[in-house]
């Protein structure tokens, strides 16, 4: 912020005031810092994202077929890159007999009660067709496996993830993505 003109333009954004600050000026302040803090959020969804979901665990599925059958696909890849054990399955499958992890915005996140994997990740799962989740059509599955040591590391952008994929537009978008690249950059426009 500065109140006189600057000889040349900084690398970082400003704003010219008067003086005495005005409600407009306050506002364009108000407007730039959230702007600022958006594009952070952003910054740390994507090393987030991209920390936690490689694309080896990154797939299509042809869909049409019930929820089990993803739900192996899905722990299949966390297992195959070494994040979950054999027992994964049965616990992923002991908390949906709990309640559904299906959103009636076409997503599902299943996971486990209790945070047992070596490490945390997420597989996901695109459908051509809808799977049928015990009677809720899901085109995505993102399926978390969670270690006890990641705890408290992604709240925030975890929470920013979890109201993208109960928007039924934005779960929409992000079921066409035919890459792992593409997946990922429309999730972090929805974010």
């Amino acid at each position: 912020m500065t109140t006189v003109p600057l000889p040349r333009a900084p690398d970082v954004p400003v704003i010219r005031t008067g003086l005495l600050l005005t409600d407009a000026d306050l506002e364009r302040i108000r407007e730039m810092t959230a702007n600022i803090a958006a594009g952070h959020k952003r910054f740390k969804a994507a090393a987030w994202l991209t920390t936690l979901m490689d694309p080896e665990l990154f797939t299509r599925i042809p869909g049409g077929q019930d929820r089990d059958a993803a739900l192996e696909t899905a722990v299949s890849l966390l297992a195959r890159a070494g994040a979950v054990g054999p027992e994964f399955l049965d616990q992923v499958k002991e908390r949906e007999q709990l309640s559904t992890t299906a959103f009636a915005s076409g997503a599902a996140i299943p996971h486990t009660i209790e945070m047992t994997a070596a490490r945390t990740a997420i597989a996901v799962c695109l459908a051509d067709r809808s799977v049928d989740w015990d009677g809720t059509p899901v085109r995505l599955v993102a399926m978390l496996c969670l270690s006890a040591d990641s705890r408290d590391a992604f709240g925030d952008v975890f929470d920013a993830v979890i109201k993208a994929l109960v928007d039924p537009a934005k779960v929409a978008r992000l079921a066409v993505a035919d890459s792992y690249d593409a997946f990922v950059a429309t999730m972090l426009d929805v974010l």
